[in-house]
This record gives C-alpha cells, structure tokens and sequence, in this order.
C-alpha cells in the first residue's frame, strides 16, 4: 500500500494519532505536558515539545494561541482517519461486537420501525452525533441526533447557523450530487463544498452497489477510532 505521509517518521505517526485522539477525548488544545502524562511519560514534555513543532512545521498541527497546547489540522485529522482505515487488526472484535449489537437490535425493534430508521438510530445513539441513512433507489433520506449536533455548535455564528440549516434541508439533494469515490469518504472543514464550515466533519460510507449511503455530521473533536470503526461496521453488515 502506497504510503501518504511518508514526510512522517514511524514516531511522529504515532505522536501524532495520540495527540488527535487526546484532543478528541479532552475537547482543548493539547501540551506536551498533557502528552506526557498521556503516555506515562515514556518521553520528556521537552521532547515531546520538539515532536510537536516538527510536526506543525510539516502542517499536522496548529497552535490556536501563542500559550495555548496544539489541535490537529484538517491534514493532521486526514492522517487520523486513514490510518484508522488501515489498522484491521485493532477493530475485528470490536466490528463484530457491533455487528452482533445491530442485529439485536433490528429483531427488537423492526416490526414498528423501518430498517432505515433503525440504522439511523443506531448509528446516532453509538456515537451521539447526527446521522443519516440515504436510499439512492428511493430517493428516501432518514437522520437522527440533531440534538447532538446543536450541542456542539452552541458558539456557531448565526450567518454558520443559516447555512448549516439549508444543508441539512437539502442533504437528500446533495448526497445525490455528491462525488463519492471510496468504500469510507471524508470530507474534513472547508473541503466540503456544499457546507464549507471550519468546525465540521462529514463521514459517508458507501455500500458495494451504491444502493445506500450512510453517514454522520459531526464536530471535527468527534473524530474517535471507536466512531470510524462504529460506521464502517454497520456498513459491512448492510452490505
């Protein structure tokens, strides 16, 4: 498999997938004291201070502030994903964990709801982020957790708010018109042209015979191992 970050040590990867995850699971920018501590202080928060700067040089990281620690960038958030896809070995029992959670729950509930609305649930309530499931042979859209979603943009501009408002109403519409290259594809802050806002990440998985899409809008701090391995799961048993 063709390498992306090979301008990355072996190192630097695996400082930098930690950094992520921390920043996902502490919501704030992180030090390298916080590091350090993360790591049982296998490394110095000095050394750990000069990984950091290497990898923001190279444009993995950003600091928010001249005190603050460091968040990821959309690059350093793109690693995070692709390397989550690669690692196999570290979610099969989780996989079939929520392969075996999914069918109990579909021979619960499918007699008063939809297998569409019960996908979207499940995806929703395992990673608490607004979710959806499109039918590109109906034209048929279901999503669920816009709770989720609104508690995390508390601080959203009202002008972001309008926008992010249009593109849920029209998501149905923009699913059809999106290009969807990949089995799991990405699209991290600006680089979703129907949406454009900073704080965002759109996941959608795609099934085999491009009958079904589904996927979640979230925060970029949502960004767990657990949430990729959940949605890609769920895609697997659709499939």
């Amino acid at each position: 498999m063709v390498d992306f970050y090979s301008d990355l040590t072996l190192r630097e990867k695996e400082l930098l997938k930690a950094i992520v995850e921390l920043y996902c699971k502490t919501k704030k920018p992180v030090s390298s004291f916080d590091l350090a501590k993360h790591l049982n202080y296998s490394l110095s928060p000095a050394t750990l201070r000069n990984d950091s700067l290497l990898l923001t040089e190279k444009g993995y990281l950003k600091k928010i502030h001249s005190f603050s620690g460091r968040v990821p960038t959309d690059k350093g958030l793109r690693f995070y994903l692709f390397s989550c896809l690669k690692e196999n070995r570290r979610w099969k029992s989780l996989e079939r964990k929520i392969i075996d959670e999914t069918e109990e729950f579909l021979s619960r509930f499918q007699r008063i709801k939809s297998f569409q609305e019960i996908i979207t649930e499940i995806i929703s309530r395992k990673l608490k982020s607004y979710s959806f499931f499109y039918s590109y042979e109906k034209g048929e859209i279901f999503s669920k957790g816009l709770n989720f979603l609104m508690s995390e943009i508390s601080d959203l501009e009202e002008e972001h708010l309008d926008k992010l408002g249009i593109f849920l109403d029209n998501l149905d519409e923009i699913l059809e018109k999106m290009i969807l290259k990949e089995e799991i594809n990405f699209f991290i802050g600006k680089e979703n042209p129907y949406l454009e806002l900073e704080p965002f990440v759109m996941i959608v998985a795609l099934n085999k015979k491009r009958k079904n899409a589904l996927g979640v809008l979230a925060h970029k701090r949502n960004l767990y191992f657990k949430n990729i391995v959940i949605l890609k799961a769920i895609k697997n048993f659709i499939d």
